[in-house]
């Protein structure tokens, strides 16, 4: 019988431990997602457009954080400009979060993505970070270095959304019923 390759134990410990730690997050987000994506966002699509029910639950999404960011050690260091780069990447996030929430019908589909992206950047990204002056301006999710990709994310949903193949109406209906 063939032995398992040298890396094939640590990669089942990373996927094993990716799976664990996602599921766990889950616990902690689902409260916030049955807010935001179960409830909050329902509510608005209903009465504005995708762009505005984005823009609105990003806001508030990052006012219910601000504090924390602000006045505890929830920041990397430097609060104002801490909360800047995070309520880009929470407002950001909201149009990926409401595009799932809107084209699936469902809140899960969001929970899972907070809960991945709560499990990784403090699970794995952080503490492989190497410390240094700079960093906290950079790294994780109070730094600058991830918010290209979340904009990119947020342009590329809303174009999914607004596109003329997109049955978004029909994506909406099937939310509000």
């Amino acid at each position: 019988m063939p032995s398992a390759p040298v890396w094939a134990p640590l990669t089942l410990y990373y996927v094993i431990g990716s799976v664990a730690a996602v599921l766990l997050s889950c616990i902690w987000v689902a409260g916030e997602e049955i807010g935001w994506r179960g409830l909050l966002v329902p509510e608005l699509i209903k009465v504005t457009s995708f762009t505005r029910t984005a823009l609105i639950s990003g806001v508030i999404w990052t006012g219910w954080h601000a504090p924390l960011v602000i006045w505890s050690n929830y920041n990397s260091g430097a609060p104002v400009y801490s909360l800047g780069c995070f309520a880009t990447l929470t407002i950001a996030a909201s149009f990926v979060f409401v595009l799932l929430t809107v084209k699936s019908g469902s809140l899960w589909p969001a929970v899972l993505l907070h809960a991945s992206n709560n499990a990784m950047i403090e699970g794995y990204f952080n503490p492989l970070t190497v410390e240094r002056v700079q960093t906290k301006y950079f790294a994780g999710e109070f730094g600058c270095a991830m918010l290209p990709f979340i904009v990119f994310c947020a342009w590329a949903a809303w174009k999914v959304i607004n596109s003329p193949a997109s049955d978004s109406a029909t994506a909406a209906g099937r939310l509000l019923s």
